[in-house]
């Protein structure tokens, strides 16, 4: 994708802005491609527990193993690093933003000194799957850079779920504040799928997850009005 202003842009302004366009328009395509895909959840289930059951009883079953993977995305916010890493600290919070996401239940078991979430049971429900995760967070602070990590203690149907947000300060004016988000994300399912479709779920869950703590930083945070430069393209 090529795009020429009208009007004077720094570069890294204009970069970041093509970079989400384009990743939009991407997650938006898998989106497609997959919803159009037959997809069996009852029979996904069935084979996912005989799966395990057989593998209980010591059978070696030859199935697909897609190799570990981190996958990340990045978006840029109009809104100072600290606030944006408060958002994505609160877990109390997440049901208010992440509902679109799949997100279904946020049960906290543990909190740190700082009584942030330490560790959380994470129930979604996503492409007809609803899945468990038990997930121990970590927090890093910093003035231009800062980190909200979580890896996954216990799951069934994604057993390996580990990731993090970081977020940099990137402003180029003191009065003009810009963060950049990046959410890495590692996912291992219970069962071999093929690596294609392990990829693009992946990036639909890592740009639903970003859009969502996107516009609930800059609308319901900030308030900041928004619009849906993709609709126009």
């Amino acid at each position: 994708l090529d795009i020429g202003f009208g009007f004077a842009l720094p570069d890294l302004v204009r970069d970041k802005f093509v970079g989400a366009i384009v990743s939009t328009a991407l997650d938006r395509l898998e989106a497609r491609i997959l919803a159009q895909m037959p997809f069996d959840a009852p029979a996904y289930y069935a084979r996912l527990l005989e799966t395990a059951r057989l593998e209980s009883l010591g059978v070696k079953l030859a199935i697909q193993d897609v190799p570990s993977e981190v996958l990340r995305k990045s978006v840029v916010v109009s809104a100072p690093l600290p606030d944006c890493f408060a958002v994505a600290s609160n877990l109390d919070s997440y049901m208010q933003w992440c509902a679109d996401s799949g997100l279904e239940q946020v049960q906290i078991l543990e909190r740190d000194e700082q009584q942030r979430a330490r560790r959380i049971v994470m129930i979604a429900g996503k492409f007809g799957l609803k899945t468990a995760n038990t997930l121990l967070y970590s927090y890093t602070a910093g003035d231009t850079e800062s980190e909200v990590a979580f890896k996954c203690e216990k799951g069934d149907v994604m057993p390996k779920l580990d990731g993090r947000y970081i977020f940099r300060d990137v402003s180029l004016q003191p009065n003009d504040p810009l963060t950049e988000i990046t959410y890495e994300l590692d996912i291992g399912f219970a069962m071999g799928i093929p690596p294609w479709t392990h990829k693009a779920i992946v990036n639909i869950i890592l740009g639903t997850a970003l859009g969502s703590l996107q516009r609930h930083i800059t609308h319901d945070i900030l308030r900041q009005p928004q619009q849906d430069f993709f609709t126009l393209l």
